[in-house]
């Protein structure tokens, strides 16, 4: 094997920390930037609405999970609601080629088209909020699944907790995790459940 030729994490030249939520994603730790998460919330203080939609829902189906879209289209949001705010519902394993996953919604807003979007992810635990130095950055070819928004690792020896599988963990721009017709298909529900978002002047 030619090592000069293996992919490699390069360092980040800022060391400047970046405060994070730290969660689960099946055995994938993962940390979102807070920058545009609103706040964390608990299974059960999200309620699932009926929204319209191309798709008929499978009863069995988790919310959360995108439901089968017709063929050519993006994959059709659930609709959320949290403390009377209608959210546009994706859920982290499965926007990762991975199994839905259960344990806390992480709810943030995105500007898309002059609209402030209102989307509620679902992920695994959350396993803390804390400031994450020294990144990595990771080289592309690493995932085969968004690699818009898996740009750079980090050691989980940092975050504050003893009982993680994996030693590496990667962090998500949520600008970069969502692709243009998803983000299309997140506004369209939200617009027909009367919740699209706040259109900016």
């Amino acid at each position: 094997m030619n090592h000069s030729t293996e992919p490699r994490s390069v360092p980040r030249e800022e060391a400047k920390a970046r405060l994070c939520v730290v969660l689960g994603c099946h055995r994938l730790v993962c940390a979102l930037p807070i920058d545009n998460i609103d706040r964390l919330v608990l299974p059960d203080a999200v309620e699932a609405l009926d929204a319209p939609s191309p798709a008929a829902p499978h009863p069995r189906r988790p919310a959360g999970a995108p439901k089968p879209p017709p063929a050519g289209d993006a994959p059709v949001p659930d609709v959320v609601r949290v403390a009377g705010k209608s959210f546009a519902a994706w859920d982290l394993g499965v926007l990762l080629g991975q199994g839905p996953v259960q344990g806390a919604w992480v709810l943030l807003s995105l500007s898309h088209e002059g609209t402030d979007l209102a989307l509620a992810l679902r992920t695994g635990p959350c396993y803390s909020v804390q400031s994450l130095r020294n990144l990595m950055r990771l080289p592309g070819e690493v995932f085969q699944e968004r690699r818009g928004a898996l740009t750079d690792g980090f050691a989980t020896s940092a975050v504050r907790r003893a009982d993680l599988e994996s030693n590496v963990g990667v962090l998500i721009d949520p600008k970069g995790l969502w692709t243009r017709p998803e983000l299309q298909m997140s506004a369209a529900v939200l617009e027909a459940a009367g919740g699209r978002g706040q259109r900016h002047p």
